[in-house]
């Protein structure tokens, strides 16, 4: 479900600098962003480099195209703290799984009582 709102946020922004009539390399010489970097963003892909460097290559990005094209941003935020939130709750899922475990190992060594 996130990756087809990260591939719409992608077309999205695309759109927006197609309709301002910009092409990527403008955008990459006025930036000085890698100009694959700024088609991997228009394609959906948000995940390969840290999310330091997506936010503010995103931000300069959309900055290029205008003051209201910044609005994606918030939705590429909103995108990736749902993502985020999904993670987690999948890691709580896990957890009781390895929790047995660890008593029992526990056991096996002569601890009765793990304070937290």
């Amino acid at each position: 479900m996130e990756q087809d709102e990260f591939k719409q946020l992608g077309a999205k922004m695309r759109e927006a600098r197609l309709g301002k009539n910009i092409s990527l390399e403008e955008i990459a010489d006025r930036t000085k962003i890698n100009r694959d970097f700024l088609k991997k963003f228009e394609d959906g892909e948000f995940d390969f480099l840290p999310e330091f460097y997506v936010r503010h290559f995103m931000k300069s990005y959309l900055a290029c195209i205008s003051k209201t094209a910044l609005r994606l941003l918030e939705e590429f935020e909103e995108v990736r703290r749902r993502v985020h939130e999904l993670e987690q709750c999948e890691a709580e899922i896990e957890m009781p799984k390895t929790a047995p475990k660890i008593k029992q190992v526990f056991e096996m060594v002569g601890i009765k009582k793990v304070s937290p």
